[in-house]
């Protein structure tokens, strides 16, 4: 039996090395079958904004993490700069009962093939076979089977994990597998202008979520500070949001730095008529002096956990929390973003001229880091 097996995996090995030399149709994505029901993911406690974001569209369903939206032309996605991908839903009936691997390999097969390659039909054009991969968390065995059975219900599907057009996810949920399909040829330029990144970057999706729970207290021409901006993802995302007089970025690094001129310059958020001036600054936070008080600060504070350290945290905490009033006109706002909530609220906790206007969380990467929206209050 362990021969046979070996036997079997040395096969599909070869099997796959072959199909990654073969040549194969080359596809462009054309648009999606008609009006589509898409899943549209965010990070969770963000649902709401994304709705609001789709509005004109019919949305049918608003969840934790994720919005339904039926969607007829692609392009209409790109009014919404919070969710991070989007999924077409094919089966929730799957039984997800791993006991029998094979059945349930059959199972999804049936419930997927054929859906898949009408879309793909429809949305790639061009002769078959498209090429797929199977997504499913920890369970290797199934996802080979669920692969091959695909494969066998339809001649028009090739599975090549390495190089693929399109993604069959399967997740479970309450005991059943949830089939979705994701069309990775759907271009998607929202975010083309982050040409480079640091460790512990914000998801550009998610700085634009940080933005959109502190839009009721921005404002239009507002001049705005980032005093440890890494690579500006945060403070670029709150300038295409709406239009400002002054963005400036601060971080000790000057690799960051670079990262942030090579990304505002990909956003061309400066260089033309009515474009916003944007500073971009080497400095120590704790050691940084501003010309002029700004109307808005945002921050993705140190976490801790990934990048630097709680101890590490604790002056550098405390040390921007007593700046906030000297860095911030009275009446302006800081919009703070961290893991370290307990720490930050004990910096905040007694300060008279800062008043926590709101305190909110969302989800980022399994973590769930909280918002602080803080407001500076006039010198008593």
């Amino acid at each position: 039996a362990a021969e046979e097996k070996h036997v079997r995996e040395e096969k599909e090995a070869l099997r796959t090395a072959l199909g990654a030399f073969q040549t194969r149709p080359v596809h462009g994505f054309q648009g999606l079958p008609g009006k589509t029901p898409l899943e549209l993911r965010c990070g969770r406690h963000l649902e709401k904004e994304l709705a609001k974001e789709l509005a004109g569209l019919e949305v049918r369903a608003v969840r934790p993490g994720c919005v339904t939206a039926v969607v007829g032309r692609w392009e209409e996605l790109s009014r919404s700069r919070i969710w991070r991908e989007a999924l077409i839903p094919l089966s929730r009936s799957v039984s997800l009962n791993t006991e029998n691997v094979q059945a349930v390999a059959e199972a999804v097969a049936k419930a997927a093939a054929h859906k898949m390659t009408a879309i793909l039909k429809a949305s790639y054009g061009g002769e078959p076979p498209y090429a797929f991969r199977v997504e499913l968390a920890g369970q290797r065995e199934l996802t080979k089977a669920i692969s091959k059975a695909v494969e066998t219900m339809s001649s028009e599907l090739v599975n090549t994990p390495s190089s693929y057009e399109a993604e069959l996810r399967v997740e479970e949920q309450r005991g059943k597998a949830a089939l979705y399909l994701k069309l990775c040829l759907a271009p998607d330029h929202r975010f083309a202008y982050r040409k480079a990144a640091v460790p512990a970057s914000i998801h550009p999706a998610n700085a634009a979520g940080v933005v959109r729970l502190a839009a009721p207290y921005l404002k239009e021409g507002a001049s705005v500070l980032d005093p440890c901006c890494g690579s500006g993802t945060l403070l670029i995302e709150r300038g295409l949001y709406q239009p400002c007089k002054a963005l400036t970025g601060v971080d000790i690094q000057r690799s960051a730095l670079q990262a942030a001129a090579e990304n505002v310059k990909g956003a061309r958020l400066t260089g033309g008529v009515g474009r916003v001036s944007c500073r971009l600054v080497c400095s120590d936070l704790l050691k940084f002096t501003i010309r002029e008080p700004v109307d808005e600060l945002f921050a993705n504070l140190p976490f801790g956990n990934r990048v630097g350290s709680h101890a590490g945290n604790l002056p550098l905490y405390k040390g921007l929390v007593q700046r906030l009033p000297q860095w911030i006109r009275p009446g302006g706002i800081a919009v703070l973003y961290t893991m370290e909530g307990k720490l930050l609220e004990q910096c905040l906790y007694g300060q008279r001229q800062l008043q926590i206007l709101k305190c909110g969380r969302m989800e980022a990467g399994g973590l769930e880091p909280k918002i602080f929206i803080v407001k500076v209050l006039p010198r008593i």
